[in-house]
């Protein structure tokens, strides 16, 4: 068996994936022009990302019915709260950009601008326009099947701490021996014994910013699930 036949997903078909998330995530984050003086120029960029997609028979094919939907739902349109949900496709997006040694994966508690995410790989045009340079399917290549894995662990034990903290706040666990018993999951950063947001011990770290983790974690999680074509029990 090759390396990459242990991973569920071919290069192209992350490649394709990656890009799709991306751009459903900046769909997602166009919508906040709505009603703005910037919702013209919002939707001119929406139309100009479906032409783009419409224009790679892959992209658009690849497709989900209700990421068409939203990305052909003129700006101001569109359903609020399915437009902020969009906007977390990004976090997906990111995971792939890792397998593809595009983009190193930002740590479990930080996020990066979608639309700085999106243009840096080709995503949105860097000179306005219609999107007709889709840089990450030109010859895609993946890391190997155990640093995805390894990886797929150490997303599993972040998301486990995180939604068992939101459970019970005040439940205590050993997180480090956890960690330590997952391959490539002993360097998540920690203080205390326990899982660290913003530098500080989860038990003490402010809620919103754990919250926030949890929707990052989830959302991470399920993306590199999805490219190994299984998961990992919690």
């Amino acid at each position: 068996m090759s390396d990459l036949d242990a991973i569920a997903r071919s290069p192209d078909e992350v490649a394709v994936r990656a890009t799709l998330w991306l751009a459903f995530a900046m769909r997602g984050l166009l919508e906040g022009d709505a009603s703005g003086e910037d919702e013209a120029e919002a939707d001119t960029m929406r139309e100009q990302l479906v032409v783009g997609l419409q224009r790679e028979d892959r992209l658009w094919a690849g497709l989900d019915a209700h990421e068409r939907q939203l990305l052909e739902t003129p700006i101001g349109a569109a359903d609020p709260e399915a437009a902020d949900q969009a906007i977390w496709a990004a976090e997906a997006g990111q995971v792939l950009l890792w397998a593809l040694e595009r983009r190193e994966l930002p740590a479990h508690d930080e996020q990066e601008h979608p639309f700085k995410v999106a243009r840096s790989v080709g995503v949105i045009s860097n000179v306005g326009g219609i999107p007709d340079n889709w840089l990450l399917l030109r010859s895609p290549r993946l890391r190997s099947a155990e640093e995805i894995r390894n990886q797929q662990r150490r997303l599993n034990a972040i998301r486990t701490r995180l939604q068992a903290y939101a459970a019970d706040p005040e439940t205590t666990v050993d997180f480090q021996a956890f960690a330590n018993s997952l391959a490539g999951a002993a360097d998540v950063p920690m203080r205390a014994g326990d899982l660290a947001i913003e530098d500080e011990p989860i038990l003490t770290a402010d809620p919103g910013a754990i919250a926030n983790a949890l929707v990052v974690a989830t959302e991470r999680e399920a993306s590199i699930d999805w490219l190994l074509g299984e998961s990992l029990d919690p």
